[in-house]
């Protein structure tokens, strides 16, 4: 059936090419059969090809690419691309489950303010185990220099007036921190 459906998407791309829909399409076909890479080739078509694609549409393709580089083993990337779809369309419950899912399987974290706040409004989700979100938020947590060295003071149990003082104002600076402290263990 998946061959049948490329096919006909193959028909649709003679004639027109760049139409993002048949992309995606085949795109989709791709992934089903396998393809992993073919799918991946496809979606990025998809993108390019329709570069005013609605929110909705376009947030459908990223989550598609998304979820294909998550099985290729590269979950950066992966995230990238679900933090842009979040972003794209915010509403669609869909992206946040996907995004907190894939947050279990990778032990990476986009450097970006929006995957910031997205990893912040994650944890407030009752739909959500906020134990899945607590590696995620340590990689998050830790490019700061003061959380970084706030965050070792709990992993380690030893701190010092000084370092628990700081470690204390760290806290205080970050919104993050205080929902992973409030809700999960430190991994």
């Amino acid at each position: 059936r998946w061959p049948q459906a490329e096919a006909a998407f193959d028909q649709a791309l003679a004639t027109s090419p760049n139409h993002g829909a048949a992309r995606y399409g085949r795109g989709l076909c791709r992934h089903r059969q396998g393809d992993l890479a073919g799918a991946l080739v496809e979606f990025k078509a998809a993108l390019k090809g329709r570069p005013g694609m609605e929110a909705a549409a376009r947030s459908g393709v990223l989550a598609s690419a998304a979820q294909v580089q998550l099985q290729l083993g590269r979950g950066l990337e992966s995230l990238e691309l679900l933090t842009e779809a979040i972003v794209a369309a915010p509403e669609r419950e869909a992206l946040w489950r996907l995004m907190a899912n894939s947050l279990r399987n990778v032990r990476v974290a986009p450097a970006t303010a929006e995957f910031e706040t997205i990893l912040s409004r994650l944890f407030n989700r009752e739909d959500v185990n906020p134990r899945a979100l607590a590696t995620a938020a340590v990689v998050v947590l830790s490019r700061d220099e003061r959380l970084g060295a706030a965050l070792e003071v709990l992993r380690t149990g030893r701190p010092t007036a000084e370092t628990l003082r700081q470690a204390c104002e760290a806290v205080a600076g970050s919104p993050l921190l205080l929902a992973l402290l409030e809700t999960a263990p430190i991994p």
